[in-house]
């Protein structure tokens, strides 16, 4: 599971409603596209990068389907973001 700092698009968290500056980008790629997943910075919600490049809370199906390692390394990443966060305040 790849994952890169980008720019986030112009969407807020559908969860929390804080407009994010910068996204982790966590697929395959690398890449900022649809489907790919990231976390909120704000609230660590688990998203995912619709058909127009704006935010969605990801499905129980979808977390499901990640499968035992990828979703390890998504929650680490999480745990991580909001550790700092906590650190920082």
């Amino acid at each position: 599971m790849l994952g890169k700092w980008e720019d986030a698009p112009d969407s807020p968290c559908p969860f929390c409603q804080k407009r994010l500056d910068r996204t982790f980008v966590i697929n395959d790629t690398g890449v900022q596209e649809p489907g790919a997943w990231t976390v909120c910075s704000h609230c660590g919600a688990v998203l995912r990068f619709t058909s127009g490049m704006t935010l969605r809370m990801a499905t129980a199906e979808e977390m499901r389907g990640l499968g035992r390692e990828r979703m390890s390394a998504l929650y680490n990443f999480r745990n991580e973001l909001m550790l700092a966060k906590a650190a920082r305040n």
